[in-house]
Order: C-alpha cells, then sequence, then structure tokens
C-alpha cells in the first residue's frame, strides 16, 4: 500500500497485519505527510509512522508489537494511544503510534488537527487509497505553507504555534499569515500550559538547523517573551567597546555562530573546531532527562547574557559595564531551566556554561596559558570546560562580526588566540586528562588525618586542592613527594 516512490516494508507489514485483524485503520497526519514529501524528492527517506482506529488504540499497538517483535507502551491511555517501537529492514528503529478517533469518527479526528498537511489520511485497508483530505492539505503541501485546520486549532492549544516554528524549521515551509496572527494572538496562553510540553517543542526547535532564524520566528509570534522574557529583555541594551549589536541581537548571532562552528545539518565540524571528533562524540551525550549536551549547549549561548539587563551601569566615559553578568546570569539560566522543567543535571550543565563563559578569553588576556591555569579552568568546569570553551568561540565571533577564517573585520586579533587558549584547553581535556585536568589523588584525606595528625575540617579539602594543583603543574609526581610537599605546607 505505501507510496510507489517509497519501497516500505515494515509498512506493509503492519498493513497486512491490520487487513487480517479486520479492524478500520487509517495512517494519519505527519505520516501522510512526509509520504507526500518523499514522493517530491530524493532519495526518499524512512519515518515513523501513525494510525488511527475507531477502536482501542492500545490494543492495536500491542498486537503489532508482539507480531512483528518489537517493544509496546501505552503511550496515552486516557487517550487511547499506544506505542510499538520495531526496527525496519534498513535497520531503522521507528516508532508507530496507534491512537482511537479523537471524536466520533475520521473527520472529526481529523478537524481537530493543528495544520492542513497534518490532518489528511489514507485508508490502509484499500489498496492504492487516494488522501483523504478534507481541508485542502494537498494544496498547502504544494504551496509549501502550515496553515491552521481552524481558529480553534491554534486558541485551544497555543503550544501549537510553537510546532509550527519547528515544522517550518523542519519542512522549510512558511506560516501563512491567518495563521501567523492565531499564534501571535494565542501567545499569552502558553502561561497555562504544562512547562514539559513547551519545554520539548523548544528542545525539537533549538535542535534543528537555522536555529537562530527559528528564534526570530518565535520573536516576530510573541512567542519567545512568553518563553524566555529574560532573552527579550536583552532587547535595546547597547553594548560599548568591542560589540557592534545591542545584547539581543548580539545572543542571536552568537547562537548562529555557533551552529556555524557546529552543524546541526549533518555537515562536518568547523576547520577551527580543535579534535573535532572527540568534540562530536562529547557533544553527543545524553544527559538526564533525554537532551544531548549539544542541546544544552545552545540553551547556554542563548542565555549566555542574560544577566546584563541586570548588571547594566555606564561609567564616566560613557562605557557599557555589566560587572558579574555571567554570575547573575548562571542563577537565570538555571531558573529559566528549572521553570521548563529541564532535569537537575541539564541546570547544573547550563548553569556553569554561563558562569564560566568569559574565561577563556580572560585566560587570552593574561598571556601565556600554563598548565595552573588549565588546571584551576578544569577544577571549576570539569566537564563543561569543553562547551564554555566551544561558548567563547561563538560569543567572540558574534560580537565584533568576524566571520569566517578567512575574513577579518577586526575581529581576526582577538579571535585567533582565543582560538589557541581553546585549541590548549581542549587538548588537555581529550590528551592531558590525568595529568594536568584532572590527575588521580596521591593522599586522602584520611591520610592526612592518620599520617600527619591533622584534625577533620575545611583546611584538609584546601590542602588536598592545592596538592592536586602541585601534581598538574609537575611539581609532585608521586606519593613520596606528595607526603615532602604536605609536610613543607604544614611546617612539620
Amino acid at each position: 500500500m505505501p507510496d510507489e516512490s517509497f519501497a516500505d516494508t515494515l509498512l506493509d507489514q503492519i498493513v497486512e497485519l491490520m487487513r487480517e485483524m479486520g479492524t478500520p485503520a487509517y495512517l494519519v497526519g505527519g505520516t501522510v505527510r512526509d509520504q507526500m514529501l518523499n514522493a517530491q524528492r530524493a532519495p526518499s527517506r524512512p519515518y515513523d509512522l501513525d494510525f488511527a482506529v475507531p477502536g482501542d488504540g492500545l490494543r492495536v499497538a500491542r498486537r503489532i508489537a508482539d507480531a512483528l517483535g518489537g517493544a509496546y507502551y501505552p503511550l496515552d491511555p486516557e487517550r487511547g494511544v499506544g506505542r510499538a517501537v520495531l526496527t525496519d529492514d534498513r535497520g531503522q528503529v521507528r516508532d508507530v503510534d496507534v491512537s482511537r478517533f479523537q471524536g466520533p469518527d475520521l473527520m472529526a479526528d481529523l478537524a481537530g488537527r493543528d495544520f492542513t498537511v497534518n490532518a489528511m489520511a489514507r485508508d490502509v485497508t484499500q489498496d492504492a487509497p487516494d488522501p483523504i483530505d478534507p481541508h485542502a492539505g494537498q494544496t498547502d503541501l504544494q504551496a509549501r505553507q502550515l496553515r491552521a485546520v481552524s481558529d480553534s486549532s491554534i486558541r485551544g492549544d497555543p503550544v501549537r504555534g510553537l510546532r509550527a516554528v519547528r515544522l517550518s524549521a523542519q519542512l522549510g515551509f512558511e506560516i501563512e499569515p491567518h495563521t501567523r496572527r492565531l499564534i501571535q494572538d494565542a501567545a499569552p496562553d502558553l502561561a497555562g500550559v504544562s512547562a514539559e510540553r513547551v519545554r520539548d517543542e523548544l528542545a525539537k526547535i533549538l535542535s534543528l538547523p537555522s536555529t537562530a532564524d527559528s528564534l526570530r520566528q518565535l520573536d516576530a509570534l510573541n512567542l519567545l517573551a512568553e518563553i524566555t522574557p529574560e532573552v527579550t529583555a536583552l532587547k535595546g541594551l547597547a553594548q560599548t567597546g568591542r560589540h557592534r549589536w545591542d545584547a539581543y541581537e548580539h545572543t542571536l548571532r552568537a547562537v548562529a555562530d555557533l551552529e556555524i562552528l557546529l552543524p546541526l545539518d549533518g555537515a562536518p565540524l568547523h576547520p577551527d573546531v580543535p579534535y573535532p571528533d572527540q568534540v562530536a562524540d562529547h557533544l553527543a551525550i545524553v544527559l538526564t532527562g533525554g537532551h544531548s549536551r549539544r542541546l544544552l549547549l545552545t540553551m547556554a549561548v542563548l542565555l549566555h547574557d542574560v544577566g546584563k539587563r541586570d548588571t547594566a551601569t555606564m561609567d564616566d566615559e560613557g562605557r557599557a559595564r555589566f560587572i558579574s553578568h555571567e554570575r547573575v546570569g548562571a542563577t537565570m539560566a538555571a531558573d529559566i531551566l528549572h521553570r521548563t522543567r529541564f532535569s537537575t543535571e541539564a541546570q547544573r550543565l547550563v548553569e556553569t556554561i554561563v558562569r564560566h563563559h568569559l574565561r577563556p578569553l580572560q585566560l587570552t588576556w593574561g598571556g601565556v596559558l600554563s598548565k595552573r591555569a588549565i588546571h584551576r579552568f578544569f577544577r571549576d568546569t570539569g566537564d563543561a570546560g569543553v562547551e564554555v570553551a566551544l561558548l567563547s568561540l561563538a560569543d567572540n565571533r558574534a560580537t565584533v562580526g568576524y566571520q569566517d577564517a578567512d575574513e577579518s573585520s577586526g575581529g581576526a586579533d582577538e579571535y585567533r588566540p582565543l582560538l589557541e587558549t581553546v585549541t590548549s584547553l581542549l587538548d588537555a581535556y581529550f590528551n592531558r586528562q590525568k595529568t594536568v585536568v584532572a590527575p588521580p589523588p596521591l593522599l586522602t584525606g584520611r591520610d592526612l588525618i592518620d599520617q600527619f595528625g591533622l584534625e577533620e575540617g575545611p583546611a584538609i579539602g584546601r590542602l588536598l586542592t592545592a596538592l592536586r594543583e602541585a601534581q598538574a603543574t609537575g611539581e609532585v609526581t608521586n606519593r613520596e613527594q606528595a607526603e615532602d610537599w604536605i609536610r613543607q605546607e604544614i611546617g612539620d
């Protein structure tokens, strides 16, 4: 039954199984849309499958999982939605969702969907069925536009405004004018939506190419101010010195420059990024809550200057100052991630990145980068130091408009030395972890108590921290030297 342009053995198997079950079943929503898009372009790509049935979607999904050797999940029992997770003959893991009609029949189900291109269906019990398209979704698909099925589809669920921005980026579609107005009008109602749903759509948007363009679209639709008013508060906040743009424009340009360095479209990392394979592996790590370090780095770049509004002052010479904005901003960033229900681990990572985002440039200004300085940097940042280093590059590029290694707009004089600092930091993190970044402890707190008669307390922690720093600089290389070092420090 699948479109002739896409040989989908898994879909064939599911269709045959549903016919054997004798239940009416329809491919719906994004699956039909993606089939049609795949028919228009090459190469074809696999997509997840969504079915709607008049009865219990949970039962049908479980039957599919059992018959085809997949895993079953009751995705939304109250709405009768079940999921089978299967692997197709290409080795692709695919979600197969089966939902009960959301309404008395298929037409009511389609009328309740978000956009016309997602409100089409195909009857899988028929051979080569024509699309069921009551809302002219095929016309909008051809026009490459997103149009709300009805005014109530946005008013009743304002998260669909975020979804419109996500689909616009994902599909390359425009949001048609009336739908844009509906989204703008419904934006204030996001406050009444679960933070988890907002977080999930935001995370998807920030994981797609042209992230800065999507953020601009969120802003134009009044959505960004509802999600992160701390970011839109940066509009018009003048910056002097090396800065060419206000704090808001600088922020969006930093997000764009991060994507230049670390493309989201599958392209290789920018040649400026040192140790690209190790960096890519590091950023691919998924933290508690299911969000990658790459996504959370984008969040950190978006939030890195949110503390500037509250710390802005002007000195006697008319220069803008934002003293301690990184510390204030770190607390604000953690609060924003808490508010949007990111995991505690994600909150801590973004907070650390924002708190220390000035450090690489400060190290660059300091001249020769010593082992001690590198050790202290990672002592304070931990594994977030990789993200701090990468953010500093995007931040610097977006400060003066230095866009590429081959062109100079005045920023290369500072950017190139900063890149050398970042390279040294990442070299230490990836290649000198046990010698410079985090040398294995030669003595423990118990050793200091038992062997040197010290009392428990913060002094022991300070001694061990200083000892590890002495290891990082090469002053201490074994236990005997460590013991001598401690004796000297305590005057024994």
